[in-house]
């Protein structure tokens, strides 16, 4: 259960006019969501989610490589992360704007003060979203004046492999217009739905943000909720009522769902699409559609062309390079093969590792030749 609400406990109010914002700062914290505590599968009513864990009764295989990917681990409470053990009795120093955070962690959670700005005042972060494998940015939900639920996205996340903390990416050169955003940034509105829609599994729509959720991007994500699949099981139906099983989608299908978290192009108005651009790295959605892997494979490369969609991309890389020389074969069977490497370094060559950020790279997936270094 993602909270917008928590008793007032000790410390005092702040509360900010300018957005009709307002916070407590407090030690009492938001309810243990009942997923933590170990609360069973929902009930199959319909079109319920039941949880990872029923699947799994049916499908250990995927179950079990999907709990070491990080899927399953794209959201946790604050307290439980290892970012926030990091930041512990810390201090991150923002340039930027002359102010000092001092984190804390305790029985409480992970709070943060700014003391040139706000004193002892603290503000909690309550969630830690991403796998750690490139970042984790922490966000708190909290309600304005007219009890509509906004996120603060901290100011400073931890960023891998060395957990060292840094400017979250897109608050560089913000300005605080309120004294919440001493702490981080206001999302409300879509933008929240969908920061946390990604994060999570079941999401229902309206004022979602406060509404229980799964954890972690879990099989129902992608399938659909559990409930019909199971009756329709049981029912020994033919129809197994599940989104995105084996040959009932699209490639064009397959992608535009990575594509809701993973970006597809039209969810890319403010970022120009162009093959110099290092930003649509992030993005593979984007790149895979725009490579010529894509656009010649008549309507059949997908995203699972490539990737076991619930084991760690770590699992599979040695994998890939049998993937790629499978189409492209040395003797031109099925596509033209590489002249300079017919049967290795495909991946270092067409899909190199480029930096998005100072020490943050993904793979680039438009899949193509690229200069050699220092070329």
């Amino acid at each position: 259960m993602l909270s917008a609400t928590r008793g007032i406990g000790i410390g005092s109010a702040l509360a900010v006019v300018a957005a009709g914002v307002m916070w407590m700062a407090h030690r009492g914290r938001t309810q243990t969501p009942a997923r933590e505590r170990g609360a069973g599968p929902a009930p199959a009513t319909e079109n319920a989610h039941l949880g990872s864990e029923s699947c799994s009764r049916c499908h250990p295989g995927e179950a079990f490589r999907h709990a070491r990917s990080g899927h399953a681990r794209t959201l946790a409470p604050a307290r439980k992360s290892a970012a926030a053990r990091h930041l512990a009795g810390s201090m991150f120093r923002d340039d930027q704007r002359g102010i000092t955070f001092h984190y804390r962690l305790d029985e409480d959670g992970l709070t943060v003060t700014v003391p040139e700005r706000l004193g002892d005042e603290f503000f909690p972060l309550d969630w830690a979203f991403g796998s750690g494998e490139h970042a984790t940015t922490f966000l708190t939900l909290i309600p304005n004046r007219v009890g509509e639920t906004v996120g603060i996205e901290h100011r400073v996340s931890v960023f891998a492999p060395d957990h060292h903390s840094g400017l979250t990416p897109s608050h560089a050169g913000l300005e605080p217009t309120q004294d919440v955003e001493q702490f981080g940034r206001v999302i409300r509105g879509p933008k929240l739905e969908a920061c946390i829609g990604c994060h999570t599994t079941s999401a229902p729509a309206g004022k979602a943000a406060i509404l229980e959720r799964q954890a972690n991007v879990g099989c129902e994500r992608c399938h659909g909720p559990g409930a019909p699949h199971l009756q329709a099981v049981e029912e020994k139906r033919d129809d197994l009522a599940v989104l995105f099983g084996r040959g009932n989608h699209t490639a064009e299908e397959q992608i535009r769902l990575c594509g809701q978290c993973h970006r597809h192009p039209e969810a890319l108005s403010e970022t120009r699409i162009g093959s110099e651009n290092p930003r649509l790295a992030r993005f593979q959605p984007v790149g895979l559609l725009q490579s010529a892997c894509y656009k010649k494979s008549g309507g059949q490369m997908s995203c699972t062309t490539c990737h076991d969609p619930h084991e760690h991309v770590a699992q599979q890389r040695g994998e890939f390079e049998g993937r790629c020389v499978r189409c492209h074969a040395p003797d031109g069977s099925q596509s033209a093969p590489c002249r300079v490497s017919p049967a290795a370094n495909c991946i270092a060559c067409h899909m190199p590792e480029i930096e998005v950020r100072p020490g943050t790279a993904f793979h680039d997936h438009w899949i193509r030749i690229h200069a050699a270094p220092g070329r």
